[in-house]
């Protein structure tokens, strides 16, 4: 009996959230205007990162400068997340078949930021004649009622859209979503701010300064204190950092500028110490010697050892070797970089992009 009135108050609040989307969103946005060029071909980002979160926010800008790259001739039009259903409603009859649309990479695909994914079935479920390309995501779905009810609602829009690709960018996610979405094709590649290594550009003095960035909020599984633990010998040489500025200090319009003031903080640490999956992948990206503690989930050890696990200067500890994290500082300190180009690992991805271009 608790179980199903459980289902039946989580169904009601997919209606709600639904009706919030459909009409509120609407609404509030009515004054929206969409000018779209009706000779150009169209590649969409849908849910494009429109608050405090940098590492999601570079997701957005390295997926927009990966299509620029492929399909030169395509205008790319991003949709900020909050205008989502607003600008559906705008162009449902101004979008063509051939457009192109993709949703932005991430670790959303789950209940635990279930407003994110339902934007993405609105997106997935409105569109249903375009191609659709759902960029590297981690799936995670939990095994109590509110995950599976949520996961159901997913596989039920996904499989009903013939065009949707859904790509992993770690090996579990793509485990996961091969079970889930036989109706759907499905690739693997890494994470897309990895291909921004070749194009970033970020010229600093280095310093012999620690850059220190770990959570505090649910993902968070770290419980010893890596502060406390290193101070005695590196006090005078740490700075706390964040990949998350707050939505008082974030502007869409310089969301580019906020990317490249945190990649130039990261690329002037002697080390960087995180357990943030874009902290690794920023360290990664501007060369940055990195020792990276595991989250709750499989996305940060799973693209670790995928894809990083050759490049010498990212270093994943367990919480045992972090007890003596300054052995390993002293390491990495000294460390000769020996790099690693993942660059190739996205070709089935270029392909698919290609494609959809003919």
């Amino acid at each position: 009996m608790k179980t199903s009135i459980q289902k039946t108050i989580i169904r009601l609040k997919y209606i709600y959230w639904e009706f919030r989307l459909n009409f509120v969103n609407i609404i509030k946005n009515r004054k929206l205007k969409v000018e779209l060029d009706k000779h150009s071909k169209k590649v969409f980002i849908f849910l494009a990162a429109d608050y405090g979160n940098i590492g999601d926010v570079a997701i957005t800008y390295a997926q927009k400068k990966y299509i620029e790259n492929l399909l030169p001739d395509y205008e790319v039009v991003e949709v900020p997340l909050k205008l989502t259903r607003a600008y559906l409603h705008k162009i449902k009859n101004k979008i063509l078949p051939n457009d192109i649309v993709t949703i932005v990479g991430g670790g959303n695909m789950t209940n635990r930021y279930d407003s994110i994914e339902e934007n993405r079935r609105m997106v997935i479920k409105k569109l249903k004649n375009n191609p659709i390309i759902s960029f590297p995501q981690t799936i995670e779905f939990t095994e109590d009622i509110k995950g599976q009810e949520a996961l159901k609602r997913t596989q039920k829009i996904y499989s009903k859209h013939k065009k949707l690709v859904l790509i992993a960018r770690e090996p579990m996610s793509y485990k996961i979503m091969i079970k889930l979405f036989p109706n759907n094709k499905v690739l693997l590649t890494p994470d897309i701010v990895m291909s921004l290594k070749e194009n970033i550009k970020v010229d600093v003095k280095k310093t012999n300064n620690i850059g220190i960035c770990l959570r505090d909020d649910k993902e968070k599984i770290l419980s010893i204190d890596i502060p406390k633990i290193i101070e005695p010998k590196y006090k005078n040489f740490t700075e706390k950092m964040s990949t998350h500025i707050g939505e008082s200090n974030f502007f869409y319009e310089k969301r580019e500028k906020h990317i490249f003031d945190l990649l130039t903080k990261i690329k002037e640490k002697k080390l960087f110490i995180t357990d943030r999956l874009h902290g690794m992948i920023f360290c990664y990206i501007t060369k940055t010697p990195c020792i990276v503690f595991d989250n709750d989930n499989h996305k940060i050890k799973e693209t670790y050892e995928k894809w990083l696990k050759e490049c010498n200067y990212i270093k994943l500890l367990d919480e045992e070797e972090g007890k003596n994290i300054n052995k390993y500082i002293e390491y990495m300190y000294n460390i000769q970089i020996q790099d690693t180009n993942v660059r190739k690992k996205f070709s089935e991805l270029d392909n698919l992009l290609i494609e959809l271009r003919k």
